[in-house]
């Protein structure tokens, strides 16, 4: 059984989707026999299982003054924000996120653009199994040109370098993408609940 909105790991960088200590109904007990235990867990809107993505909103995004609305976007298409900043990325800082890159024709233009103004950087939550595949279906292709109708780079973006937004590619990559801009203690892991 999982944490309570906790970030599992399985010590080699990958994070496994959060399951709220509360079985899911398959997994509960016989309530005949076990009233008490049947009573406890019976909250069915806490039985949940979470999954984490990451995302960078682009130099010219922010510049554009977007970054309020692609905010806004991700909230209501169901993603909550873990942990969020405004931050600014020197050239060594961004060739080792883009590492992977390095080598390709498009590297060195990326490497500019990236280090050209502040970005925003956020890790999101999301239920379900499916939050990295949600978020780049949000976001869109790559070019501006090929996304969606309603996608964040279709709205924002520019070309396929100034496209508005990154979005994780995979939940292995999630959190190496992430521990790029903040440490475990910094991603919020209760929920807020407002006393008024």
């Amino acid at each position: 059984m999982g944490q309570l909105c906790g970030s599992p790991h399985d010590g080699k960088g990958v994070d496994k989707p959060t399951r709220n200590v509360y079985p899911p109904r398959s997994e509960r007990p016989d309530c005949q026999k076990f009233p008490l235990l049947c009573h406890f867990i019976s909250n069915t809107d806490i039985m949940q299982t979470t999954s984490r993505t990451f995302t960078i909103i682009k130099p010219n995004a922010v510049a554009a003054g977007a970054t309020g609305n692609i905010l806004d976007r991700l909230i209501s298409n169901g993603f909550r924000i873990r942990a969020l900043k405004m931050d600014f990325l020197d050239r060594n800082r961004a060739a080792r996120f883009y590492a992977v890159h390095r080598g390709k024709p498009f590297f060195e233009p990326l490497l500019r653009f990236m280090t050209s103004g502040a970005i925003v950087v956020a890790v999101l939550e999301r239920e379900g199994e499916d939050a990295v595949e949600a978020l780049r279906t949000l976001v869109g292709a790559t070019d501006p040109a090929l996304a969606a109708p309603g996608t964040i780079r279709h709205e924002f973006g520019e070309s396929v370098t100034r496209n508005a937004i990154h979005a994780s590619d995979s939940p292995e990559n999630t959190r190496k993408e992430w521990s790029h801009f903040f440490s475990d203690g910094q991603i919020v892991e209760v929920d807020y609940q407002p006393s008024i």
